[in-house]
């Protein structure tokens, strides 16, 4: 953090901005290339699950429907110029989804990290407990 003049960092912090919309139904995935025309977007963001419940096969992420909403989503940003983004779960998922043409990636969420974090702590007490 740095002092300086609100009219500057407000400046600053617009143009550090980035707008994505979400896509995460059936209707979203068959105008994506109207949503991905909207000037100021810069990422369509496809919203997996709830992606795969609109398609009436909630988690099923392998369905001829899915995947072809998931690439017309893609082909959608990249022909207008933006960026494809999506969750995975693994470093797996997340190759996978990159040769698919996805360019931004976020790596888990809340629940999963503090799953983790919480499952590693009760394990180690557990063993200096049990001492």
């Amino acid at each position: 953090y740095a002092a300086a003049p609100f009219p500057e960092k407000a400046r600053a912090a617009n143009a550090a901005l980035a707008l994505f919309l979400q896509i995460e139904s059936q209707r979203g995935a068959e105008n994506a290339a109207a949503i991905a025309a909207v000037p100021g977007v810069d990422c369509l963001w496809l919203g997996h699950m709830d992606l795969s419940c609109s398609l009436g096969r909630p988690a099923e992420f392998g369905t001829p429907d899915f995947q072809a909403a998931l690439l017309r989503v893609v082909d959608a940003a990249k022909r207008h110029g933006k960026s494809a983004g999506r969750l995975v779960r693994s470093a797996a998922e997340g190759a996978e989804q990159r040769a698919a043409g996805f360019d931004f990636l976020s790596y888990g969420n809340d629940v999963q990290a503090f799953s983790a974090g919480l499952s590693s702590g009760i394990a180690d007490l557990r063993t200096r407990a049990a001492r």
